[in-house]
């Protein structure tokens, strides 16, 4: 009876839920539309004159059991929309109710932050939202590095860091969710995020949750979450083919340049949607071949993405569908450079070439009736990839099969109940990971919240239990928030949670080399556990049928057991007689906290219209017991944040950013469209002692790491621009010209990599 309450709430959504189909009476059939005639799926009615509710479905309809013989008061609200209030007179059967959109709410509807759609000025917590415009405008062929333009956000390696919640690990692990559609895309056996799955061509928008979110995500949810939120597909016909191609410029310092014929790259993106009827139907993808700016790192991917919804014509209120994916990748990556005077070459040329073939299937169902709304949602994943260097074999298979169902009931007087259940299993057999790996998850969740209206209150719980092979782990976690409306668009809110990551496979064991630096197992490894906290405040100012907002938080975010990719002389092997090489290892604890802000929205300046974000977050994370020993090397020397470190001044913990700027501004006048956006970063004081040291100059002569740090910190910060400028031909095409890094700016996104140098790119659309 541990965990009793939670799965009684489950069996109780199924019970009421389902045994609200033989409910008899006078029906009214409402539909709920915009000045469009478009519907507005998920409006919710609510009688003010007794206890009942519901919630409209995909097409806008809510069926209602009326009084008969009396007149009844009902008021119909959506994120977005203005309230409205409507009388339904007896014998009334069916009936259309139109509402105004609200410009004072921006349209800024999301879902990650309570699993359901609510305004995000209204949320409990930091919420960042990226539009599909600045995916589009800017030729996008990589989200994570549009993502970067979110404040509080940088990525580096496929290494998502929400407010230097985390340093770099080798792409071994992460400690921010990544969902697609309310699930995980993460590989099950090196917790990586697929970032070249996600189908950002069909992207509605894409939602960043900042702090701890475990309590709502489960592991990995430690540092935030990312969720890409698809558009359902559309009986109306719509199309899109983007066609584009780039050239690399030369790198700033000529000497640099190891080609000799242009490094271009060719893409292709597109997307279909149609239907008839109760079907609708989505087809998008990608292709790319990128020839690339570092020797023998290709980048060439073929993705499609395909999604179904069906209402049901037997069934009112069900809606089911299948949506999957697939992507053919070839890649190649390197962890070191070779020189500093020859950045873009791998050490000893050894890149690790990998050859991917992935795959997702995702069975989907969500049935409304009056105010319960069940939703089930299964995924299947498969990782498969082919990799190895001149010396090793790093191929990797990996499974895993997912599911969650959710409940949601509506009560009279601004209570709402949700709760679900998550469980997953994975497997692995990879000579990389020495040999077959099982894992497992199993969570029961709930969260109840409270409209007073002005103040809206939220509480969460959650149970999970994750099995790795033979060790088991398991916790309850809790959040609670607020968010309190003063005046007409002045909103304050307060939030706290818990979050955890189990270590993934590949931390635990990884026994590989790139060259000659080692990758070593770590099998006894902890789980990172923590909590966050924040305060915040935002306003908004509306401006016609436009507005603007500005953010402000300040957080606070601890955490124990956290792991690091140590770099250090480890136990020796006859492969690796020195001992050198990587291992992830639990440190002490650490504390970052910060303020950051946003500026966004959209105005209108003469016959100009104006969208933009802006942000700049300010962050502490510090070692709060520097001394601590937490691991001993091959020779006996104990290690600790001070003797580890590079830079010890104030205890900044390693591989973090203290300072991040973001800028996105796009100017809309007649046919043409000019933006630009910037981001930067301050100067990363700390990074591994070692590779600072004497040590490894000797064993890589001439790699040049503190002497690149010590140029870098003496330019000052990281400031990357970029431009776009577009014009549309007419209704149906658009071209554009942009420029990425216009600059030419040298960024290392960590020791002993340099990031791209300027690159042109010409694109041309068709939409329908």
């Amino acid at each position: 009876m541990k965990y009793g309450f939670a799965l009684l709430m489950v069996l109780g959504g199924w019970i009421s839920g389902w045994t609200a189909l033989a409910q008899k009476g006078p029906q009214i059939e409402l539909r709920v539309s915009d000045r469009s005639g478009a519907p507005v799926p998920g409006a919710v009615v609510r009688s003010l004159d007794r206890h009942q509710a519901g919630f409209a479905d995909a097409e806008g309809w809510v069926s209602w059991a009326s009084e008969g013989a009396a007149t009844e008061r009902i008021e119909v609200s959506a994120p977005g929309y203005r309230k409205k209030a409507v009388e339904l007179s007896p014998g009334t059967k069916s009936l259309e109710i139109v509402l105004e959109a609200d410009p004072a709410q921006l349209a800024d509807v999301v879902v990650t932050a309570s699993l359901s759609e609510q305004r995000r000025s209204e949320t409990s917590v930091s919420i960042s939202v990226l539009k599909p415009y600045v995916l589009d405008n800017r030729g996008s062929l990589n989200v994570e590095n549009t993502l970067e333009q979110l404040p509080g956000l940088n990525i580096a390696d496929g290494q998502a860091n929400v407010r230097s919640g985390s340093g770099w690990s080798y792409g071994a692990g992460t400690r921010v969710q990544v969902l697609l559609n309310d699930l995980p895309l993460i590989s099950p056996d090196a917790g990586q995020v697929q970032w070249d799955l996600l189908p950002f061509e069909s992207a509605s928008q894409i939602e960043v949750l900042k702090g701890a979110a475990s309590s709502l995500y489960g592991s990995s949810a430690l540092n935030g979450v990312i969720h890409l939120r698809t558009e359902l597909p559309s009986v109306e016909p719509q199309a899109m083919v983007q066609l584009g191609s780039s050239v690399y410029g030369a790198p700033a310092r000529s000497d640099y340049q190891w080609w000799e014929s242009a490094r271009t790259t060719q893409s292709a993106r597109f997307g279909f949607s149609s239907g008839q009827s109760k079907v609708a139907y989505r087809f998008s993808g990608l292709l790319m071949n990128d020839r690339g700016y570092r020797f023998d790192e290709p980048d060439a991917r073929a993705r499609l993405f395909a999604q179904t919804q069906i209402q049901s014509t037997r069934i009112k209120g069900l809606a089911y569908g299948l949506d999957g994916g697939l992507m053919w990748s070839k890649t190649g990556d390197a962890l070191l450079w070779n020189s500093r005077s020859t950045p873009y070459v791998a050490l000893d040329s050894s890149v690790t070439q990998t050859t991917g073939a992935d795959v997702f299937l995702d069975p989907h169902a969500t049935y409304v009736q009056g105010a319960n709304t069940h939703k089930v949602r299964l995924r299947y994943l498969r990782v498969d990839n082919n990799a190895a260097n001149r010396t090793t074999d790093f191929a990797n298979r990996s499974d895993q099969w997912m599911g969650q169902y959710t409940y949601r009931r509506s009560f009279n007087q601004g209570w709402v109940v949700q709760s679900g259940l998550f469980g997953s299993m994975s497997e692995s057999n990879s000579e990389l990971f020495q040999g077959r790996h099982e894992a497992s998850n199993l969570a029961l969740f709930a969260q109840v919240e409270k409209d007073f209206g002005r103040l809206k209150l939220v509480g969460g719980f959650r149970w999970e239990e994750v099995r790795m092979d033979e060790d088991r782990y398991s916790r309850p976690l809790v959040r609670f928030g607020l968010n309190h409306r003063f005046g007409h668009a002045t909103y304050a809110r307060a939030s706290v949670g818990e979050g955890f990551r189990f270590p993934s496979m590949a931390e635990r064991y990884t026994l590989t080399n790139v060259g000659a630096i080692f990758v070593l197992p770590s099998p006894q490894l902890k789980p990172e556990e923590g909590v966050s906290a924040e305060i915040g405040l935002r306003q908004e100012l509306p401006l016609g049928d436009k507005g603007l907002y500005v953010d402000v938080a300040a957080y606070w975010m601890r955490y124990e057991n956290m792991l690091e990719f140590q770099f250090a002389q480890w136990e020796s092997t006859p492969q690796n007689p020195v001992g050198l090489g990587f291992r992830s290892v639990n440190t002490g604890p650490t504390q970052i906290s910060g303020v950051e802000i946003e500026l966004g929205g959209e105005a209108r300046w003469g016959a100009v219209d104006l969208r933009f974000l802006a942000g700049f977050n300010w962050a502490q994370p510090v070692a709060l017991e520097p001394n601590l020993i937490y691991a001993t090397d091959s020779n006996g020397n104990e290690m600790s944040y001070l003797n580890t470190s590079s830079d010890t001044t104030d205890h900044i913990l390693k591989y973090r950013y203290e300072r991040l700027y973001r800028l996105d501004v796009e100017a809309h006048w007649r046919q043409w469209t000019l933006g630009a956006g910037m981001r930067g970063n301050g100067f990363m004081r700390n990074i591994d002692g070692i590779f600072e040291s004497p040590l490894v100059e000797i064993l890589i002569p001439g790699v040049g790491i503190k002497e690149s740090r010590l140029e870098q910190k003496a330019e000052g910060d990281d400031l990357v621009f970029d431009v776009r400028l577009l014009y549309a031909f007419n209704a149906h095409w658009m071209g554009g010209i942009t420029v990425d890094n216009l600059t030419n700016e040298e960024v290392q996104p960590r020791p002993a990599q340099l990031g791209p140098p300027r690159r042109f790119n010409v694109l041309l659309r068709w939409t329908l």
